[in-house]
């Protein structure tokens, strides 16, 4: 076993070197060096090893620091305050560096981050330096007592303090900076790095994508990491100041690192924050039309929107550009003439210069798109939620594993999302744009999120992650909601590592507010080749397994008669594999009886399945002499371990009534026909309004017992 001190000297190493403790290797259980990183010794083997796996502890090497590194005082405050558990505290942090004070920014928080040896651990304090007497700044040297810790979006953080004092300004923050440019395990260890004093330099591949009110964020790429989890994150307009964007290389910090979940954030919140080291020229990147009148063009950097006029926009086949209607940082919004369908032109730019006034490169000022029928700004219900990522299990913490699906249900008419935001209830990132120019055809589905295995086509690329349990997510257009979706229900489908789907017949807006038309996607429907995840992203769903299947017939003698039908009241084949029907007696909730429904069945619409005690004169397909119920009694039918539809409620023992003469006693019920889907929570209070009936005491039944005869 391994003892305190020694697993305290342990988890000194990996938090205070933040590098390789012990060789590279990984292939010894005591090694807890980081992979593919140099320890400051050799390989195994050699006898200049500066720490040998065969030692019980190795600590090992990095460049310029001493076999047997350990925390400072101040190091192990900040580390105790890392480890205790979250909530209220009364830890002390004296004499540690302030490394860096922030203002709030969207749904970021003002605080200061302190540190106190180059390799860390640091703390991001989330109290306003401006609340505090005096004011911390970088260089101070600082002693407070915490007093409450959270984790907000995996970054720890101090919540409040006591007791603060500024003990001095010598504070030497220039020797606390770490260079992670040649460090490869920057987010996939990013618990060592978290909130330390960074320095980066990389090349910015992608676009920029909305990372936060206010803010933006890039995949920054390194000489050794390429990671889509490493990326650079500043305030909206900063790129436009200091002109750079996708292609230039950069150089970030010394800023503390950023955390939100698995990612990890090479942060620029000032002008001083981020200097550019080379940008490729200024050019055309690629456009579209989103309109038949109207086209965007995406450059590589902010545009001066004062060097660009109409006359600058060229196309041929007649073409012609009629007005600038706006100007967002790299993208150009542009009015043209009436575009014909299906039509190929090429638009060429003329004149325009970025934001440093840096010119278009002209090899590179050109690009061809295909012409716009007429579309739409969706209304309410015009867009409908289709399918959610909700919980990609041990991927969960990976935002690019999670995502919603969307589809255009009209038949006719292309839906553009001008204006148009994706936001979560619970407060776990803030309103998301999508971007101008991202259209739903006819009849389409489209993926928002991240990035499913096998990058379907048709994926608008957000960093979301939906909660686990309770939120309701939400897309508007123009300050109207189009359509929500509340999964916190208690009957709404939750898997894990599959996706909840809406049932394939359905397409409206109105009937996706209800649990009971969702269910988890089949187990066949494995959409990854490279982990399990179940799911059709940007593509049709599959039937549910028994997702419209309901109770249609109820029967309840006096003399012992008994009998269930079971039908299909969608509009595709069911298959009942993993179906149950389970009787609960009285108040119970647990099932005296379970009844299986045939593995191999497949209802087609208005198919039937019936259950009978044994004696009943009907055709039934299966006999039972266990069937027994009486009016009090409730029944469950299961799918897949969810429920599907019930006939009472489970826990209360009631006979059911009606003023019409209605009865859950002694009477033969069948369901309307205007049910479509079943009722999915079996806890909740039942009543007969969706019932009809031929009176008390009038067992009809073996009249239409099997036969689900709806329009």
């Amino acid at each position: 076993m391994m003892t305190s001190t020694m697993a305290r000297t342990f988890l000194t190493c990996m938090l205070a070197l933040g590098v390789a403790c012990g060789d590279d290797d990984d292939t010894d259980p005591m090694d807890l060096g980081r992979p593919d990183m140099s320890d400051g010794g050799l390989l195994d083997g050699n006898v200049e090893d500066f720490g040998l796996d065969m030692e019980p502890v190795d600590i090992g090497t990095r460049d310029g620091m001493t076999d047997m590194m350990v925390l400072s005082p101040t190091s192990d405050q900040i580390l105790a305050v890392r480890e205790a558990e979250l909530g209220a505290v009364d830890l002390p942090v004296d004499g540690a560096t302030v490394t860096y004070a922030i203002e709030a920014v969207g749904s970021d928080p003002a605080g200061f981050f302190v540190q106190d040896q180059e390799f860390g651990p640091a703390l991001f304090v989330a109290v306003d330096p401006a609340s505090l007497t005096p004011a911390p700044v970088p260089g101070d040297i600082v002693s407070f007592t915490a007093t409450g810790t959270d984790r907000f979006l995996g970054q720890h953080r101090v919540t409040s303090i006591a007791s603060f004092t500024r003990d001095s300004q010598d504070g030497d923050v220039a020797a606390l900076v770490q260079d992670v440019s040649s460090i490869n395990d920057v987010a996939s260890n990013l618990r060592f790095y978290e909130s330390e004093l960074v320095t980066v330099t990389g090349t910015l591949s992608s676009e920029a994508i909305f990372s936060g009110i206010g803010l933006e964020q890039w995949k920054i790429s390194t000489e050794v990491l390429d990671d889509p989890l490493f990326v650079v994150r500043s305030p909206m307009g900063l790129a436009a100041d200091e002109t750079y964007g996708i292609g230039c290389t950069v150089e970030v910090g010394p800023t503390p690192l950023w955390r939100h979940r698995a990612e990890a954030m090479a942060m620029a919140w000032t002008m001083d924050d981020i200097r550019v080291v080379d940008c490729p020229e200024f050019s055309l990147r690629d456009s579209i039309a989103t309109d038949e009148t109207e086209m965007l063009l995406r450059f590589s950097r902010p545009v001066e929107a004062s060097t660009l006029m109409a006359s600058d926009i060229t196309f041929d086949n007649g073409l012609v550009a009629q007005s600038i209607v706006d100007v967002q940082g790299t993208i150009v919004v542009v009015e043209t003439s009436m575009q014909t369908f299906g039509e190929t032109y090429t638009v060429t730019v003329s004149g325009v210069t970025d934001t440093a006034g840096g010119a278009i490169d002209t090899d590179d000022d050109n690009d061809t798109f295909g012409g716009s029928k007429n579309t739409f700004v969706p209304g309410e219900g015009e867009l409908v939620f289709t399918e959610m990522m909700i919980n990609a299990g041990d991927l969960s913490d990976d935002i690019g594993y999670e995502w919603v699906e969307l589809y255009n249900p009209s038949t006719t008419a292309s839906m553009q999302v001008r204006g148009c935001v994706l936001s979560l209830r619970d407060g776990d990132g803030d309103p998301q744009p999508l971007r101008w120019g991202f259209t739903f055809e006819p009849q389409s589905f489209s993926v928002i999120g991240g990035r499913p295995v096998g990058d379907p086509e048709g994926i608008e690329r957000l960093r979301i992650r939906l909660d686990d349990e309770a939120e309701a997510i939400t897309i508007s257009c123009g300050g109207s909601v189009v359509d929500v979706v509340d999964y916190s229900q208690d009957d709404f489908p939750r898997p894990v590592g599959a996706t909840a789907q809406l049932a394939a017949s359905v397409g409206d807006a109105s009937i996706n507010d209800q649990p009971f038309a969702w269910c988890a996607t089949p187990p066949s429907l494995d959409y990854s080749a490279t982990e399990t995840l179940l799911g059709t992203p940007a593509a049709v769903n599959q039937p549910c397994s028994g997702g419209e299947l309901i109770i249609s017939q109820y029967v309840e003698g006096d003399a012992g008669v008994q009998a269930v039908e079971i039908a299909n009241a969608g509009s595709s084949s069911q298959g009942v594999n993993a179906c149950v029907l389970e009787l609960y007696e009285g108040a119970s909730t647990v099932a005296a009886q379970t009844f299986e429904l045939p593995n191999a069945l497949t209802l087609e619409p208005d198919d039937t399945w019936t259950i009978c005690i044994t004696g009943i004169t009907a055709d039934c397909d299966l006999v039972a002499d266990t069937l027994v119920f009486d009016g009090d009694d409730s029944l469950r039918l299961v799918c897949n371990g969810m429920t599907v539809d019930r006939f009472g409620q489970i826990g209360v023992a009631m006979v059911y009534s009606t003023g019409g003469g209605l009865s859950s006693e002694n009477q033969t019920l069948e369901r309307s026909c205007t049910v479509a889907m079943g009722q999915t929570n079996a806890s909740a209070p039942f009543d007969l309004l969706d019932w009809t009936g031929t009176g008390a005491d009038s067992l009809n039944d073996e009249t239409g017992l099997g036969v689900y005869d709806c329009p």
